[in-house]
């Protein structure tokens, strides 16, 4: 039993943005370990900086492509504002803010 490779990769960027050195020549135990400056885990954008602009920018872009999915709604002259408002915060709010409690707080 392998242990997977997104989950390796979490486990690197966090090990480097801590100065943990636990990898050593590119293993962990008998698994290979590829090095990449980012990658997707559970739908967020892990960078190696850990920082958290790369995922900020493609939650943004995902809850655009959602909003632009959802036009005929928002053209829809049958649905009240308050529905299309609930619609809103159930499907682009939350796409939006899926992960944001793992964000960097800044100024």
């Amino acid at each position: 039993m392998g242990v997977p490779p997104k989950l390796v990769r979490l486990l690197q960027s966090i090990y480097r943005k801590y100065s943990c050195r636990v990898v050593h020549d590119g293993f962990i135990g008998t698994e290979a370990v590829e090095r990449v400056q980012k990658f997707t885990y559970l739908g967020s954008v892990v960078a190696e900086t850990g920082g958290t602009e790369e995922d900020v920018a493609s939650r943004t872009a995902k809850a655009r492509g959602t909003f632009a999915q959802l036009r005929p709604v928002w053209q829809s002259r049958k649905l009240t504002q308050r529905v299309k408002l609930k619609i809103f915060g159930s499907n682009v709010k939350i796409v939006l803010l899926y992960g944001c409690k793992t964000w960097k707080v800044t100024k």
